[in-house]
């Protein structure tokens, strides 16, 4: 089960700007340091748009915090790093992004949804 809350805009800044140095990192290597759940929602909606794990990581290297719409932590994992959700505008749609740094200490990016939205998406915090 996972519990939902908001995020401070600090903390939303500080994910972020640590997420866009990792991608952007000389040391980065998607292939290992960036994975995705492979499930039929997110292959279906990489595969509509036209992108791969590249074109994903630059998605996310690009979110603002008016993006942000809330975290969530789950309670089967007491020790996991919050999961981070946010909705952006990918070609004239909406899609769902829930992403967190799964190894904090190995700097590795898990992308848990990155799929179209099933619902519209309102009231985001930081929005200006």
């Amino acid at each position: 089960m996972a519990n939902e809350y908001q995020s401070s805009l600090d903390e939303v800044i500080g994910f972020l700007r640590f997420l866009t140095q990792l991608i952007n990192s000389k040391n980065f290597n998607i292939k290992t340091d960036f994975d995705y759940f492979d499930n039929t929602e997110n292959d279906l909606t990489l595969m509509y748009l036209g992108y791969d794990a590249e074109d994903v990581c630059y998605e996310l290297s690009t979110l603002t915090p008016s993006n942000y719409y809330h975290t969530l932590t789950d309670d089967r994992y007491k020790n996991s790093s919050p999961l981070y959700v946010f909705c952006k505008q990918i070609q004239n749609r909406d899609v769902y992004i829930k992403i967190k740094i799964r190894e904090w200490k190995n700097n590795q990016i898990f992308c848990l949804s990155f799929h179209f939205a099933k619902y519209p998406f309102s009231n985001f915090p930081f929005a200006p």
